[in-house]
């Protein structure tokens, strides 16, 4: 078990962006984004003049500071989502791990969201982990991919390395195409029966 002052030093280090967050109470948004300053406060201290200028940057850099005073309720999922990177990254943490983070969107806004967190952990410098099922959004987002099958590691390294038929039938037991994406240029999986 950690205690409180591990869990705040973990905490400055890795931030987290889930699935999906649904607060028990119907908060503001820019509420929940200064969640992501508890870490750096000391012990129930108020937030300072410096947290509340990374607070608005984190929302700016997230495209969500214009709603900031509206419900978390009223948002959509997508905005939802840029709510929660915003938070993550006014937690200012050094590894990002993001679960899924965009499971919930519709393609427009899956899209949009990941091109933010990218963008973000780009310009930051920051390393990313992010757990995907669709293979082709992971292709178009990460530099590496590690491929878990039952818990065990099948393969890793770049996209056009480990992006193969035969890893494809080994990790999701199905048949596949593989082709460049016309767009991206990145590989593009097509599966068949």
């Amino acid at each position: 078990m950690f205690t409180v002052s591990q869990t705040k030093k973990l905490a400055r280090i890795v931030s987290y962006i889930p699935q999906s967050f649904e607060p028990s109470f119907d908060l503001k948004v820019e509420t929940i984004v200064s969640f992501g300053r508890n870490p750096h406060l000391r012990g129930l201290g108020n937030l300072t003049n410096e947290d509340y200028m990374i607070i608005d940057e984190s929302m700016r850099l997230t495209e969500v500071y214009g709603f900031k005073d509206r419900p978390f309720s009223t948002l959509s999922g997508g905005e939802k989502q840029r709510v929660i990177i915003a938070k993550a990254l006014a937690q200012e943490g050094k590894i990002l791990l993001m679960d899924e983070f965009t499971t919930h969107l519709d393609p427009g806004h899956a899209r949009r969201v990941g091109k933010i967190a990218t963008d973000l952990v780009r310009a930051k410098g920051l390393s990313a982990i992010a757990i995907f099922h669709d293979i082709n959004q992971a292709v178009e987002i990460s530099d590496t991919l590690l491929f878990i099958n039952n818990g065990r590691v099948i393969t890793s390294g770049k996209v056009w390395d480990v992006v193969t038929p035969e890893i494809i039938r080994q990790v999701y037991d199905l048949k596949s195409k593989i082709m460049q994406n016309p767009v991206s240029g990145l590989p593009l999986v097509v599966f068949y029966d």
